[in-house]
C-alpha cells in the first residue's frame, strides 16, 4: 500500500540559533469512520526525502495494512521540536477519508495492498 502526502513547508528549514532541524519526522494518525472519530493509531513514518514536487511517498504502513474492513479518516503530522514541545501547536494535513474493501469489489482502488482496497476521498 502506498501513502502519498505533501511534505512540510519547514521539511528542509533549520533552527537559525542552533542549527536543529524543525521537522525531524512525521506521523500518520487514524481514526475510525464514524463520528465521533476516535483514534485508532499512530505511526512514525521517519523523515523521508520528498520528489521535486515535494511530496512524500510511504509505500508500507504496518497501521494501514493492519486495519480492518471499514471507514477511516487520517491526518499526518509533521513533527520537530518547537511540536513536540508544545502539542497543542501541531498542524495536521488536511483530513482524508479513505475504506478498506476486499479486494475485488468494484469501486476503482485509489491505494492498494493486501489483498484489500484503499478508497481515498478529500485531503492533501
Amino acid at each position: 500500500m502506498t501513502l502519498t502526502f505533501t511534505a512540510s513547508v519547514d521539511h528542509a528549514a533549520t533552527d537559525p540559533i542552533t542549527g536543529d532541524p524543525l521537522i525531524v519526522s512525521y506521523e500518520l494518525w487514524v481514526y475510525d469512520g464514524v463520528s465521533p472519530f476516535s483514534l485508532i493509531g499512530t505511526e512514525n513514518l521517519g523523515k523521508p526525502t520528498p520528489n521535486g514536487s515535494n511530496v512524500i511517498t510511504i509505500t508500507d504502513s504496518a497501521l494501514l495494512n493492519g486495519l480492518e474492513i471499514g471507514l477511516y479518516t487520517g491526518q499526518v503530522y509533521a513533527l520537530g521540536p518547537l511540536y513536540l514541545t508544545a502539542p497543542d501547536q501541531m498542524v495536521p494535513s488536511s483530513t482524508f477519508a479513505f475504506e478498506v474493501t476486499e479486494e475485488g469489489e468494484p469501486e476503482p482502488p485509489v491505494l492498494s495492498g493486501s489483498g484489500r482496497r484503499y478508497i481515498m476521498t478529500g485531503g492533501t
